[in-house]
């Protein structure tokens, strides 16, 4: 693996040092990139790639001093272009560019920007050496980690954990809370208040952010988690959090988005900023379930024998040692009584003797929080509890019924961000 630093020589003290103690504490090699415009190659003689050449060398002899593996390069043609070629070219773990101020050209549509929407590796885009050069055993590294439930966030908190296990990480996990989206997400009570975080609510997200810390949690040298709830856009507050607690950098998984997209982009806002280091992680190939197997595994049924078959899939999916979270959803809130026999009736569609699987039931009442229908209560629970898959029945209608009548499988398939496993009964 190696650490790729992009060089502008009006900040190549500030990347390559940046870069260079990165690339020390990783224990990996440092490659010096400069790009010239293509009209570079028009100058007689070389002389402007020979001069450039000159001065990044002496750059990578001044960081060979500090004990880095050095090489440098200078190629030819568009910035941006020839540095996402070379992350391919090389095993390039991370690449480090310069953060432009923030009053350099129109803040956007530059290399930089081009970079944090392409790059298919991490990318750090810094604004000086420090603290980087000085990051090891006497100096932690201070990161706020910018959190939701998306892979790409997994996958920056993976690098964060990794780069905590080579020298000391102190980190903070910051969740911008949404209220009355995330307890419509979760199906929990929808508070009065845009910045009212109930306990329910505040409970069941710090659930999901301690499921995500899991490993960065163990490695780094003190984690602390905070929720904050906001009306608007996620990256003012989250990059003034940082600013108040004097961090180094953000880390931010990134979606790579593009055109509109680009207005909801958390990475892209963060970058406008332009007021902390910024890490861009893109989401990695692997997908969870390739990597850990269907842990946590919903079971719907309304009783009949297609949800029944699919509470019976749901079993099987589980992984031995993972969860079987059976949902059934009713019009009207039952009794006390009418409420502890759907528990019973629920457990026993598990055989008895499955020891190595967790059950656990959950009965829910439609349009509780209001908007709910079946198919929404149903994508809230899986949403809740984080499920690695949704398993539920279908009747065997035609694909023209189904647009017509709006099953609830269809709702559920068309919805989910989670795999979903449908049961059907023969045509």
């Amino acid at each position: 693996m190696t650490v790729l630093a992009g060089i502008r020589f009006v900040d190549a003290p500030a990347v390559g040092e940046a870069a260079a103690g990165i690339a020390r504490q990783l224990g990996e090699p440092l490659q010096l990139v400069h790009i010239l415009p293509a009209e570079a190659a028009q100058v007689p003689g070389d002389a402007a790639r020979l001069f450039i050449r000159g001065l990044l060398e002496a750059l990578a002899e001044r960081l060979r001093a500090q004990g880095v593996d050095v090489t440098s390069a200078v190629a030819t043609g568009e910035t941006h272009l020839e540095l996402l070629s070379a992350t391919t070219q090389s095993n390039v773990s991370l690449m480090v560019v310069g953060l432009p101020p923030p009053q350099a050209g129109r803040g956007r549509g530059g290399t930089v920007d081009h970079l944090f929407r392409e790059c298919p590796v991490p990318l750090l885009a810094v604004q000086s050496a420090e603290p980087f050069a000085s990051w090891g055993p006497n100096r932690q590294l201070r990161v706020v980690v910018g959190l939701d439930t998306s892979r790409p966030t997994s996958a920056a908190l993976a690098f964060v954990e990794r780069l905590a296990h080579r020298a000391p990480v102190e980190l903070t996990a910051v969740r911008i809370v949404y209220p009355l989206y995330d307890a419509r997400r979760l199906g929990l009570p929808v508070p009065m208040d845009y910045q009212e975080l109930e306990p329910e609510l505040e409970a069941a997200l710090r659930r999901e952010v301690e499921k995500l810390l899991e490993g960065a949690r163990s490695a780094a040298l003190f984690t602390r988690v905070e929720l904050h709830p906001s009306l608007g856009r996620a990256a003012d507050p989250l990059v003034k959090r940082a600013m108040e607690l004097g961090a180094d950098m953000v880390a931010l998984g990134t979606h790579h988005r593009r055109a509109f997209g680009r207005l909801w982009s958390v990475s892209g806002q963060a970058l406008r900023l332009r007021k902390v280091a910024l890490l861009a992680v893109p989401e990695e190939k692997k997908t969870r379930n390739e990597e850990r197997g269907f842990v946590t595994v919903v079971g719907a049924t309304d009783f009949s024998p297609l949800g029944n078959e699919a509470v019976a899939l749901a079993r099987v999916a589980v992984q031995p040692g993972g969860s079987l979270h059976l949902v059934h959803v009713l019009q009207a809130h039952p009794s006390a009584e009418e409420e502890s026999e759907l528990d019973a009736r629920l457990r026993s569609l598990v055989p008895d003797g499955d020891e190595d699987v967790e059950v656990q039931v959950e009965v829910r009442v439609e349009n509780q929080p209001p908007g709910s229908d079946v198919a929404s209560c149903i994508l809230q629970s899986a949403e809740r509890v984080d499920a690695d898959l949704v398993c539920l029945g279908a009747s065997s209608r035609s694909a023209l019924s189904l647009r017509l009548l709006g099953s609830v499988a269809t709702k559920v398939v068309g919805s989910s961000p989670r795999p979903v496993l449908v049961a059907r009964l023969p045509a």
